[in-house]
């Protein structure tokens, strides 16, 4: 008995050291699964920034997925799903709020592996960087016709600006508005989002303004951006415009009838259906028109130019420089009001380009396109430049009323001329007239002027780098 004993004892060794050589072979044994509820995970708040924050959760035993939910300062939940990641990224939240993350831990096999209990955590998101910076004040230079008789002026700056809107108000009715009010009207008007500005904004600052406003009156300007993160800010900036002076006695000088030449002239070809085919200037020499100019009540120091634009409804503007005595034909500014599409007359360039694929085109970013500067009776015009984008060079040659809109314009013409002034243009006083004052009202309006045509929008609006 006790050698068949011995000989029992042999074995079983033998049979354990062939055992443990298995587990050397083939690694540490799986340990059989004990069944009951999942092990309530460990939740660890990392990167709070104003918009952003993550959720690092520990690893669960027999655990396959997590679900979690998010919930605001409310307690409203904002947010919910499953995930087999450890790590939980939430975005685009609001700054300086706390927020409630739960999360559980979840099996495949339910059964054996019930669902844990719910872990909670809080985070708090810090507050919003100041990423827009905005200075209202006057201008002591006039620019594209505004002045600080009437017009505010804005210098606009940031970091990762995405989207701007702005506005300005009077300021009497600005003060009944709460700041609730005030950016849902901003977020609600559809023309007021200024989101091609933000890359200049971005890139070093960029100065707007707001013109056609009445003197000495105190206006407003409320600003309402967002950011990439989807952090917001709200800035408000006040300004009150000066008493508007006499005219300069050196305007009368320009007020009168003259006589225009030059040396190229601006074509509009018009179908039979009376549709846009082509603008271009040609270089045939035409007849000499006659230009009226009478002092323009809307702006300081200005005269209103019947007879050059093309339209036959809305003459071209120049503003006189009083330090040089030049004439400034104005561009870039608005004479007429908007149709229902957002369209405006507005006083634009026409350039010759070099270096783009398009030779002439219509542009914007001049404050000015011609300037006359006076020699007895005689003025001859000196066009104002700009580089390209790319290269290149943009010249005016003449200046006219288009219904521009922000991304597109359109020709408009009450009457059709053969002709409108471009290239060099030499113009001669024929008479001088009183300083009668001509002021743009509703009747110029291109949506309601009679026998008004419009022509086929197109899309390449140019814009020159400047």
């Amino acid at each position: 008995m006790k050698k068949l004993l011995y000989l029992s004892v042999c074995a079983l060794m033998a049979a354990m050291t062939l055992a443990s050589c298995e587990k050397k072979e083939g690694g540490e044994p799986t340990p059989e699964p004990t069944p009951g509820q999942l092990a309530t995970p460990t939740l660890t708040v990392q990167n709070e920034s104003y918009a952003s924050f993550d959720v690092l959760i520990s690893q669960v035993a027999n655990a396959t997925s997590y679900i979690y939910r998010l919930k605001d300062a409310e307690g409203a939940q904002i947010d919910s799903a499953s995930t087999s990641e450890r790590l939980i990224s939430f975005t685009e939240l609001t700054a300086n709020t706390t927020y409630t993350i739960d999360v559980k831990a979840v099996s495949n096999d339910p059964a054996t592996y019930p669902d844990s209990e719910w872990a909670t955590a809080t985070a708090t998101t810090t507050e919003a960087p100041d990423f827009l910076n905005m200075t209202v004040y006057l201008s002591e230079s006039p620019s594209q016709g505004a002045y600080k008789y009437n017009a505010v002026f804005m210098d606009l700056s940031g970091t990762d600006v995405k989207t701007l809107r702005l506005a300005t108000f009077l300021t009497s009715e600005f003060e009944g508005m709460t700041e609730e009010e005030v950016i849902e009207y901003l977020v609600s008007e559809p023309n007021t989002d200024a989101s091609s500005f933000a890359a200049d904004i971005n890139g070093g600052g960029t100065t707007l303004f707001m013109s056609g406003l009445e003197a000495e009156t105190s206006y407003t300007v409320a600003a309402y951006a967002t950011n990439s993160q989807g952090a917001t800010t709200y800035k408000t900036g006040e300004a009150t415009t000066e008493k508007v002076p006499e005219n300069s006695a050196e305007l009368q000088n320009w007020v009168g009838t003259w006589t225009a030449s030059s040396t190229e002239r601006f074509v509009v070809d018009i179908d039979d259906a009376g549709q846009y085919l082509d603008l271009h200037t040609d270089a045939t020499s035409m007849e000499d028109i006659t230009l009226t100019m009478s002092v323009y009540e809307g702006l300081y120091n200005t005269v209103a130019i019947d007879g050059w634009s093309y339209s036959g409804v809305y003459p071209i503007l120049g503003q006189l420089d009083v330090t040089t005595g030049a004439l400034n034909i104005l561009c870039d500014i608005a004479v007429g009001n908007a149709d229902a599409e957002g369209y405006v007359p507005t006083l634009g360039p026409w350039c010759s380009l070099t270096g783009s694929s398009q030779p002439e085109n219509l542009v914007t970013g001049f404050d000015y396109g011609l300037s006359f500067t006076l020699s007895g009776n005689t003025a001859t015009s000196t066009a104002q430049s700009s580089g390209l984008q790319g290269g290149g060079e943009c010249v005016v040659k003449t200046v006219d009323v288009f219904a521009i809109s922000g991304t597109s314009y359109s020709v408009y013409a009450e009457e059709f001329p053969q002709y409108a002034p471009a290239g060099t243009i030499t113009i001669t006083k024929a008479s001088s007239s009183e300083m009668k004052v001509q002021k743009l009202d509703d009747s110029r309006n291109f949506i309601t002027a009679p026998n008004a045509v419009t022509f086929a929008r197109m899309s390449n609006f140019l814009i020159a780098n400047r």
